[in-house]
């Protein structure tokens, strides 16, 4: 692989990985509401989701996905469900401090949000593989690859998350509560716009 090659991946896995998503927003919404910490306390759940939904990929689950569009519909809805469940569990508890059981809670909540998202998988499976040249050994470039774009995201991730708190400590202490409420309507509206989309309406 060329050092070429692997600036074209980097470049195109900041402008995927910086666009707002799911996993975004949440970090966002709970690190303006309860600080910096409490998001800090889902990354390392996010980033296992994604390195998991990238072996899995890499193993052939991402085409089995494309070969079987009801299990790629069922695990989509699973995880349509659990932003809404998300999104309302934030707007409720928007109002009160984050407890430490609750950050322990969020290195799983951070994994499910990225795990069940079975486009995760399917990207990986057709995105990396662009960027392999056959005169390498194939796994050493996938680990390449698939490191660079798990640091990426873990920069992207902190980077998110410390802004958030900064900005929601400029606003003052007060804004935290409105903040959080509509990060937690965020998450239930694009749950909706996945299920529209999906529906095709």
């Amino acid at each position: 692989m060329s050092v070429h090659i692997w600036i074209s991946f980097a470049i195109a896995s900041i402008l995927i990985i910086s666009a707002p998503g799911p996993s975004v927003t949440y970090l966002v919404t709970t690190s303006a509401t309860f600080g910096k910490k409490a998001a800090y306390s889902a990354i390392p759940g996010i980033f296992t989701g994604d390195l998991t939904a990238m072996i899995i990929s890499l193993s052939g689950m991402g085409a089995l996905l494309n070969m079987f569009p009801i299990a790629y519909e069922t695990i989509k809805y699973i995880g349509i469900v659990y932003l809404i469940y998300l999104g309302c569990k934030t707007f409720k508890t928007a109002e009160r401090k984050i407890t430490e059981i609750e950050q322990k809670n969020n290195w799983r909540q951070g994994f499910l949000l990225t795990f069940l998202n079975p486009k995760s998988i399917i990207f990986f499976a057709s995105f990396m593989p662009q960027f392999v040249v056959s005169d390498n050994s194939y796994m050493v470039q996938i680990f390449i690859l698939g490191t660079t774009y798990l640091v990426i995201g873990l920069i992207n991730d902190f980077t998110y998350s410390f802004c958030a708190d900064k900005i929601a400590g400029f606003l003052g202490r007060h804004s935290r509560e409105w903040i959080g409420r509509i990060g937690g309507i965020t998450m239930i509206c694009t749950a909706f716009m996945m299920v529209l989309k999906t529906l095709k309406f």
